[in-house]
């Protein structure tokens, strides 16, 4: 997503500044996600998940696993709709459904950045080991991380939208969030 997002602002027909914040939105967002996996993936063992997978899967698990990270870049593809919507939009100024989607972004940005860091000292805690988080946001949601980045998902048509009407194409923005709610929820 962040590799789009930065090719976005090469040769994007829409209003530079409108162009820059999507992009910026994208990058910043794409920064924490990649902050967040390194500290929990460097220098540790393979995830559980993907270990469990590769025995499910056995000799063939190289394959499956290939199709797995390929697909994920078929859905980055289906992700950045509402960037590319954004970067066609030429009105020289931000719609008031701009700035309410860039406030949805950063409120959820927030809430999902506190969530990780409260879960992440709770597990810190030995006294904690087996047991499930239940405080702060935790207390509220099973998964207030999962909430608020498909909250993060949901502002992005918000802003590609634009209910100017500058593109007939920006309900496809919708798309984006609909696809992260499966995924957080069923995948």
């Amino acid at each position: 997503m962040a590799v789009m997002a930065l090719a976005s602002l090469t040769d994007a027909p829409g209003w530079p500044p409108r162009v820059a914040v999507g992009a910026a939105l994208v990058l910043v967002w794409s920064g924490r996600l990649l902050a967040h996996l390194w500290s929990r993936v460097i220098g540790r063992p393979e995830d559980p998940r993907y270990a469990r997978l590769r025995v499910q899967w056995g000799k063939p698990s190289d394959v499956f696993f290939l199709t797995f990270f390929l697909g994920q870049g078929a859905l980055a593809i289906l992700l950045s709709l509402p960037l590319v919507i954004t970067r066609m939009n030429t009105r020289t100024e931000f719609s008031s459904w701009e700035w309410i989607g860039l406030v949805l972004w950063l409120a959820a940005l927030s809430g999902e950045w506190i969530s990780d860091m409260q879960l992440r000292r709770f597990k810190a805690s030995p006294g904690n080991k087996g047991r499930t988080c239940r405080s702060g946001l935790w207390k509220y949601s099973r998964h207030p991380n999962y909430f608020f980045e498909w909250l993060c998902w949901c502002a992005y048509p918000v802003i590609a939208i634009d209910l100017g009407g500058f593109n007939p194409y920006g309900w496809f923005a919708v798309l984006a969030p609909l696809c992260m709610y499966w995924l957080l929820t069923s995948v």
